[in-house]
């Protein structure tokens, strides 16, 4: 039987208590497996990592990594991506939530249409879309 491809999702934090939780819950509640949570702390001082110690500190699918210095978004996603040891990877922000299928259908049309790069819009808690938005 064929091996199913591990799927990582990186998600850089900086002072994301907030909603950081709901987020990582959102990418470690998918239907597919396997996955692995990156997260990437960028020295929040908020309690952003103790938060999710408490929550997810025994689930071996979170790898969370504390950085020495603060690095911006795009710096650590690449931190981030550099740790993720997944055949396929998705960058998702800290205030982001993910459809329970949303890997799982993912990587079906990967492998339906032989791709390695994926695309999908997402819609935003009221409804819209950035095309909605654009569209005006």
């Amino acid at each position: 039987m064929k091996k199913k491809p591990l799927f990582s999702i990186v998600v850089p934090t900086f002072n994301s208590r907030e909603y950081v939780v709901e987020c990582v819950q959102s990418a470690l509640n998918q239907t597919y497996d396997p996955i692995e949570v990156v997260v990437d702390d960028n020295t929040s001082h908020d309690g952003t990592v103790k938060l999710l110690q408490d929550a997810f500190g025994d689930d071996p699918r979170l790898k969370l990594f504390l950085n020495t210095e603060d690095l911006n978004i795009p710096q650590g996603w690449n931190r981030g991506m550099q740790r993720a040891t997944g055949d396929y990877l998705l960058l998702l922000h800290s205030d982001n939530l993910l459809h329970p299928q949303y890997v799982e259908l993912i990587v079906e049309n990967l492998a339906l249409f032989n791709g390695s790069v994926a695309y999908s819009e997402c819609h935003y808690f009221d409804g819209t879309t950035p095309h909605d938005l654009f569209a005006k």
